[in-house]
């Protein structure tokens, strides 16, 4: 942990704990307003099975619900001109993958139907466009314009070895052998399958945190 980094528990998984975090975010800091806010965490499941302790699909309550309930409690103690900062993906766009969502039903996201195959990365790429409308539903708010705040989405690219989703032996053995060298047969017509390592993304969101143009 670098020095002077402090860190306070948050459970995704679970609204209230989102709602204790951002209490206690505002208590340690005491009156001090947010330069910088950035929503990243996401969970990626094979599947829908997973529900939240409040009851929601994982995917749905991790990547977009608790976001959103975070920016909204956490919006009035933004400061001027302060950021804010949603990792995304391309995965929300039908153009560029074939499992991009159409169209947004909020409660089938909420309570899925049986699951089907591939639907985890649906659900995900759901997730990905809850957050951009999220995004966008903050930059036009008459308060946050007036205030000079900038929200921002970001989309940190195809990024290998994260290990999101948690995947088992046989699973990674499948993407690394399988899945990621067709991803760079396609990389070449399509830029958005390209892979880059991790290490790319903690540059490029420290440069979108840092204020400029």
């Amino acid at each position: 942990m670098p020095a002077g980094v402090e860190t306070l528990p948050l459970d995704l998984a679970l609204l209230d704990s989102v709602r204790e975090f951002a209490s206690a975010v505002t208590s340690r800091l005491g009156g001090t307003p947010i330069d910088a806010l950035v929503l990243n965490a996401a969970t990626l499941s094979r599947n829908q099975h997973g529900r939240t302790a409040d009851g929601f699909e994982t995917t749905f309550g991790v990547n977009h619900l608790a976001h959103y309930l975070l920016a909204r409690l956490l919006e009035p103690h933004l400061a001027d001109h302060a950021r804010v900062i949603f990792t995304t993906s391309d995965t929300h766009d039908p153009s560029i993958t074939p499992l991009a969502p159409k169209t947004l039903e909020p409660e089938k996201l909420a309570h899925p139907p049986k699951s089907r195959f591939g639907d985890g990365m649906r659900a995900n790429a759901a997730s990905k466009l809850c957050n951009i409308l999220t995004a966008r539903s903050l930059a036009d708010s008459p308060d946050l314009r007036e205030r000079g705040i900038t929200v921002l989405t970001y989309n940190p690219g195809l990024t290998g070895g994260t290990d999101l989703g948690d995947p088992g032996p046989a699973a990674r053995w499948f993407m690394n052998m399988v899945v990621f060298p067709i991803f760079r047969v396609i990389g070449l017509f399509k830029p958005a399958y390209v892979m880059g390592p991790p290490e790319n993304n903690v540059h490029l969101t420290d440069r979108a945190r840092r204020p400029g143009p």
